[in-house]
């Protein structure tokens, strides 16, 4: 039963309770409907046949035999006497038809046929007894009353105590065929009584057991998760019916903030890493920034050193120059006022030509360095 989901377990038990209550119902109705043609019948068939009887007894024996009596001992008038039998006869036909109309057994059957042949008897000498009153022959009824009357007549109200008892005995079969029935309805309702407890009981324990004790577990359980209460046990993950699908979703729901906190906690040392990071590099990069600055400023200072140098320098060789051409002058001067010295004065001249190449060379060189420590300066700056 533990495998099976609340909602069928439900369904069983109102399936039961429902069964039972049909059943109940059915045999119910079964019962009540058998008794009550029990009762029909003992009714129809015992009480009302044992009236019949009585009044066919008390008409053979009160009405015929007391009125023959009667009528002998004066104390009757014959025409009375004579209504008394016609009026026996009419009520005992009419008795004994309504009687054997109803349902009889097969002993009651034999026991009516018996009945029959004595009370055609009877009826013989109730027809001869009338026509004695008739022809008021006293002596002859008389006569009758003391010999014939209850011989007649005895033997009819003995079969007709024979049926009536009968009866007596038919009816106590009724009743307890009734009584009978009335136990085993008591025992079916018993059992379905005991079976709809039982559904009750199930239902009540699958409800508090099953369904509401786990349900309160899981509603604190699910209040401690909301408070990220990750150490709280979730219970009931065995189930196989609705509560243990909802335990594993809970779980499944502690697992997820596991991992998210994991996941955050992961994140914060990341980017606390990457904070430290940031400021490392901003802290370098100011680092760099300054050590640039100082050798562009001291690049740059430099540039400006060597471009006055450079200047100087231009300057300096412009002055050699103009000096080496003042000496070529008066190289010259003095080759034409000493002509006596024309091998000497020819190798000077030659020295002073290389003089003044070189210096010449080393002004285009010095130009060329003064221009390209502009050039430098400008990339600098």
């Amino acid at each position: 039963m533990k495998n099976l989901s609340i909602r069928l377990r439900l369904l069983i038990v109102l399936g039961v309770l429902s069964t039972s209550l049909a059943v109940m119902a059915i045999a119910g109705w079964a019962s009540l409907s058998s008794n009550q043609a029990r009762f029909a019948s003992v009714y129809h068939d015992r009480v009302v046949p044992l009236g019949q009887l009585k009044t066919i007894s008390d008409l053979y024996a009160v009405n015929i035999v007391d009125t023959v009596h009667k009528v002998n001992a004066g104390t009757l008038k014959a025409a009375e006497g004579l209504a008394n039998i016609e009026t026996a006869q009419s009520e005992i036909r009419k008795n004994w038809q309504s009687y054997t109309s109803t349902f009889l057994t097969d002993d009651e059957k034999r026991l009516v046929g018996a009945a029959q042949k004595e009370m055609d008897s009877a009826n013989v000498a109730a027809n001869k007894i009338a026509s004695l009153i008739r022809g008021n022959d006293a002596e002859g009824l008389k006569t009758f009353g003391a010999k014939e009357l209850y011989p007649s007549i005895d033997p009819v109200t003995a079969k007709i105590a024979d049926l009536v008892n009968l009866q007596i005995v038919e009816a106590d079969k009724g009743y307890m065929a009734a009584e009978d029935s009335y136990h085993s309805i008591l025992m079916i309702f018993a059992a379905l009584v005991l079976a709809a407890l039982i559904a009750v009981g199930f239902a009540g324990r699958t409800i508090i057991v099953g369904v509401s004790r786990p349900l309160n577990q899981m509603t604190s359980a699910m209040m401690r998760l909301a408070n990220r209460d990750w150490t709280t046990v979730v219970t009931s993950l065995e189930r196989k019916d609705e509560i243990g699908e909802m335990a594993k979703a809970l779980e499944i729901f502690k697992d997820n903030g596991v991992a998210q906190d994991d996941m955050l906690a992961k994140q914060k040392v990341e980017q606390e890493a990457k904070e430290r990071r940031t400021k490392a590099m901003d802290a370098a990069v100011a680092e760099f920034e300054a050590t640039v600055g100082t050798i562009v400023n001291g690049v740059s200072s430099a540039a400006t050193e060597m471009q006055a140098t450079a200047q100087a320098m231009s300057a300096t060789a412009e002055e050699t120059n103009a000096q080496a051409t003042t000496v070529a002058a008066a190289s010259e001067q003095a080759s034409n006022n000493v002509q006596t010295v024309a091998t000497a004065g020819e190798e000077l001249s030659s020295s002073i030509s290389e003089i003044s190449r070189q210096v010449s060379e080393a002004g285009s060189i010095t130009r060329r360095a003064v221009e390209q420590a502009e050039r430098t300066s400008v990339q600098i700056v």
